[in-house]
């Protein structure tokens, strides 16, 4: 049986699915239930012989395909201070159905990087997202702070992740300082600033 596609009527839950049976009674009419973007449902409701038929014989099943994202913040290799661009952190959604939305928010850094979004889908169609934060590795950037916002039908509001950059730089400038004295000998201390913190020191004369 089928119907112009003006009697098609396409509807977004159950509940309402239900009203519109209770109302309809024009047995030309076939009440089909899309599937949309988040996939709640998907089936049809088919009048046969004046009756309304609602179950297995009318293909209606709950046929939920949301899986929440599996979401991480990390670096695979600390960026190390430099010209070239590289990758400063990447925010991963992975293993979803659909697939999630991933954004950051960057504060004061939105105009010193930028944001690379890769999309995959595995043969079972569960998509992973990898939203890479690009930019010139250097000094001013280590320990600032920065926050990945992820969106899916799966989750329970929008995920917000805090990360803060790590960034490996050499010293730059070498500090001498007094120690104070201790009786008729003086000491002096070395101070550098980098990340990692220099664990080595050699004097000279």
């Amino acid at each position: 049986m089928t119907a112009p596609d003006s009697q098609l009527l396409n509807l977004l839950s159950v509940s309402r699915l239900v009203a519109v049976l209770a109302e309809t009674n024009d047995c030309s009419v076939i009440c089909k239930l899309q599937e949309f973007d988040r996939g709640v449902f998907r089936g049809a409701v088919v009048c046969v012989e004046g009756e309304k038929q609602w179950g297995e014989n009318a293909a209606l099943r709950s046929s939920s395909t949301d899986v929440p994202p599996v979401v991480n913040v990390s670096t695979d290799v600390p960026p190390v201070a430099g010209d070239a661009e590289e990758i400063l952190a990447t925010c991963t959604a992975a293993n979803a159905k659909p697939a999630a939305e991933v954004l950051w928010s960057l504060g004061a850094l939105g105009d010193s990087v930028k944001v690379q979004t890769n999309v995959t889908v595995d043969s079972e169609g569960r998509s992973t997202v990898k939203s890479d934060l690009i930019g010139v590795a250097s000094k001013d950037l280590n320990q600032k702070k920065v926050q990945c916002l992820v969106t899916h039908p799966g989750l329970k509001g929008k995920l917000e992740l805090n990360y803060t950059l790590i960034i490996h730089y050499p010293p730059e400038v070498v500090y001498i300082i007094s120690a104070g004295d201790q009786g008729k000998a003086r000491e002096f201390q070395c101070e550098a600033d980098a990340n990692p913190k220099p664990t080595d020191f050699i004097w000279s004369r």
